[in-house]
């Protein structure tokens, strides 16, 4: 983990501001070169981490993300393979678009798809176990 990864996600949990070299937060959106690929947000649920590769699949984009993962202790990478880009969360693997918005929800544990292209339906999250049958979200 890069230091510059790991200073700025540590701001970012404490909802501060920080900006290193081409990486920043406003405590409220995380960014890399002015392209917000991570955010808190909120719902009925309780709280909730949306991200994005905002189109750049790249290697300091998935390391500035699994960074945050890492420091705000969610159980989650990206990692690339064949040119995709895949989320792995409850040692499963899907792939997401570059574009692609993903939300984990904290109170729930699960993760969802949208603000844009939905690659993963929701009765497929729950035949995955990603997300309950029961869940409103």
């Amino acid at each position: 983990m890069r230091n510059v990864s790991r200073v700025i996600a540590q701001a970012f949990n404490e909802r501060r501001n920080k900006t290193i070299s081409n990486t920043h937060t406003d405590g409220e959106g995380f960014y890399l070169h002015g392209h917000k690929i991570a955010f808190w947000d909120e719902d009925h649920n309780g709280e909730i981490l949306s991200f994005n590769m905002c189109g750049w699949g790249t290697v300091t984009t998935r390391e500035r993300l699994n960074s945050l993962f890492y420091v705000l202790g969610f159980n989650m990478s990206i990692y690339q393979k064949n040119w995709s880009q895949i989320l792995r969360f409850k040692d499963q693997d899907v792939e997401i678009g570059d574009d692609q918005q993903v939300n984990f929800h904290i109170d729930l544990g699960v993760v969802t798809f949208g603000g844009g292209n939905i690659s993963l339906p929701k009765y497929e999250a729950i035949k995955q176990g990603w997300l309950n049958e029961g869940s409103n979200v």
